[in-house]
């Protein structure tokens, strides 16, 4: 009997998991754009693998310059690039986002060897880092997510300003399971060491990119940079292995994996969005939306809570040590 009951419920799950997927294959969104970025450049941060390194070679296939900002070393990813999209113009540079002086360093490179940058994607992240600080003072996995990116982009604007240009950060349905306060944005004590509260930083991270992209929109709205969040889907990628570190909830993670090997999309799937809010000319001029499978999607309450996101932003600017001459107005003015 305890047999049978044990078949039914594997059945059931497996069947759910066959629909999740059914659904999630009728609903996907595709990039049909076919616009050529010769003479346009492209940084996007942790393209070295999963969804980024999609992204990436896609856009060095419409003949796009990019530049791979990753952590880890990026020349076994560029030789594949290069020799399946014929492209010379792709190269790595090391950007550690858990290191404000790594992302500028990164950043006067790029004002040094570029005169121009027209897409910024702001994909790097990570699924559960440890829940301690960083030399910065900032929560390790804020800091990966969303912090670094933060700080990435407001000295970026300079150079994205030059064209007409896209900044575009992928975000994440977790955005809308957190407990996101300028208490808990950079305060991990508040939290457990469990796997539920890894995915509840992961949450916050995600909806503070949410909020940024927001906010860059309003910032920049009488320019010609336009700003967009998206999700990309539930994605088969390595971002859950290593949550709370490699030998962390190994059996949640297995089962996990599980999940997303049968029912998750595949990278070059998941990567679909964020290629066509780069390419689609259909989004020229679009701004502060956020996208799920190539469409606009209804975002958190906290993402429209207009104090609440002017606090954080402010509290963003003072935890990077943003200089008064680096923020957008300023920057706009110069």
């Amino acid at each position: 009997m305890v047999v049978c009951t044990l078949g039914t419920i594997i059945l059931i799950f497996l069947l759910t998991l066959g629909f999740f997927k059914v659904i999630s294959k009728l609903t996907m969104g595709w990039c049909k754009s076919n616009t050529c970025l010769v003479g346009k450049t492209v940084i996007i941060t942790g393209g070295n693998s999963g969804i980024g390194f999609q992204t990436a070679m896609a856009l060095a296939g419409r003949g796009a310059k990019v530049i791979i900002g990753d952590v880890v070393n990026s020349d076994d990813s560029v030789k594949q690039i290069i020799s399946e999209t014929n492209n010379p113009n792709v190269r790595g540079k090391h950007l550690d986002l858990a290191s404000l002086d790594s992302v500028r360093k990164f950043c006067k490179e790029i004002y040094e060897e570029e005169d121009r940058l027209d897409i910024l994607i702001n994909n790097a992240g990570v699924g559960g880092a440890p829940l301690g600080h960083t030399s910065d003072g900032i929560q390790i996995h804020m800091q990966i997510n969303y912090f670094g990116h933060f700080l990435l982009t407001h000295l970026l604007i300079g150079l994205l300003k030059r064209n007409k240009s896209r900044i575009i950060f992928v975000s994440s349905i977790a955005a809308f399971k957190h407990n996101l306060s300028l208490e808990t944005l950079n305060n991990p004590t508040v939290f457990k060491q469990d796997l539920k509260t890894h995915f509840t930083i992961y949450g916050n991270s995600k909806l503070c990119e949410l909020i940024a992209s927001n906010i860059f929109a309003e910032k920049l709205k009488n320019t010609t940079i336009t700003s967009n969040a998206l999700y990309p889907g539930t994605v088969n990628t390595p971002i859950i292995h290593n949550t709370g570190g490699v030998d962390a909830f190994k059996y949640s993670k297995m089962f996990a994996k599980f999940c997303l090997f049968v029912g998750g999309k595949t990278p070059y799937e998941g990567a679909q969005t964020q290629i066509n809010c780069a390419l689609s000319r259909d989004l020229d001029g679009v701004s502060g939306k956020y996208f799920v499978d190539c469409k606009p999607f209804y975002q958190p309450r906290l993402a429209r809570d207009k104090e609440f996101c002017k606090q954080l932003w402010d509290e963003s600017e003072r935890l990077v040590k943003l200089k008064p001459e680096e923020k957008i107005e300023n920057v706009l003015r110069g």
